[in-house]
């Protein structure tokens, strides 16, 4: 059930798209008084679910691309685990840049502390100095800044965005790098075998009384038109679907991800025609 904050967001963006101010200001007047964190996260949970369907879009190109380099000369079996492993080595991939990240924060978290207990003057400064360049005058980057610092983790925290432009890592790395590469997985295992399932039933389709006249009704020829479509589709739909979410044209974003679908079709031919 969606939140009362989250509804106000939406709201909120919805008066935005009409340019209707009074419905902007009912609906920034509705606030509710306690904090919901959850509406003051939506900005992270939205991070969160691109990043699944980035994955999953990763496992579809890696269809197309196995099935147009590889399709008529290993077996499905062999597609598939060629998959998996693709999508074993996305999360390894994420699981240890994540662990890097995560070093890295807190060791940056500890600077950034530390030289604030030893010369805090210096680090407002700094942070001044950063403010101004965005565009505020001395005195009110000055009486901000020191009202801020006051509240020490909360400056730090603020240097760290502001200073470094790096944000807190996320709380559970691992359960996410396994959703991403399971996303992966699916994105790539599904296209495949919708392929295999076509070439199991190419030869009853090539056998019937129109089977002859049909373009692809071998296997391979089955498999491979099953595996581009099945992804290309799944590529437009997660594309348009993702731009939804910013009110964005579902249209023209789909067709830009269903285009990628036909470049990794076309790469591995060009890739195999040039060094051949």
């Amino acid at each position: 059930m969606e939140s009362p904050t989250l509804a106000r967001v939406k709201k909120t963006r919805e008066a935005f798209d009409e340019k209707d101010s009074a419905a902007s200001q009912i609906a920034h007047d509705a606030t509710l008084k306690d904090w919901e964190e959850d509406g003051h996260n939506s900005g992270a949970h939205a991070e969160a679910c691109y990043r699944r369907v980035d994955a999953a879009q990763v496992g579809l190109c890696a269809a197309i691309a196995l099935e147009s380099a590889l399709g008529g000369d290993v077996s499905r079996p062999r597609l598939l685990s060629l998959a998996l492993t693709l999508a074993l080595a996305y999360g390894l991939r994420e699981a240890t840049a994540r662990l890097w990240y995560a070093r890295h924060y807190t060791r940056e978290h500890g600077r950034e502390t530390w030289e604030l207990d030893n010369y805090a003057k210096g680090e407002r400064e700094e942070m001044v100095g950063l403010w101004m360049f965005k565009g505020l005058a001395r005195p009110d980057a000055e009486r901000v800044i020191a009202t801020l610092s006051d509240y020490k983790a909360f400056f730090v925290n603020l240097m760290m965005t502001e200073e470094l432009r790096m944000f807190e890592p996320a709380a559970h790395p691992g359960a996410q790098c396994a959703q991403l590469a399971a996303c992966v997985a699916l994105g790539a295992a599904l296209p495949l075998c919708c392929g295999g399932l076509a070439a199991a039933c190419a030869p009853a389709v090539a056998g019937g009384a129109y089977g002859a006249s049909l373009d692809g009704s071998s296997p391979a020829g089955a498999a491979s038109f099953a595996t581009f479509a099945a992804a290309t589709a799944a590529l437009a739909w997660t594309g348009g679907w993702r731009a939804s979410f910013s009110r964005l044209a579902y249209t023209r974003h789909a067709l830009e991800s269903a285009s990628v679908g036909f470049a990794c079709l076309l790469l591995p031919k060009l890739g195999a025609a040039l060094v051949a």
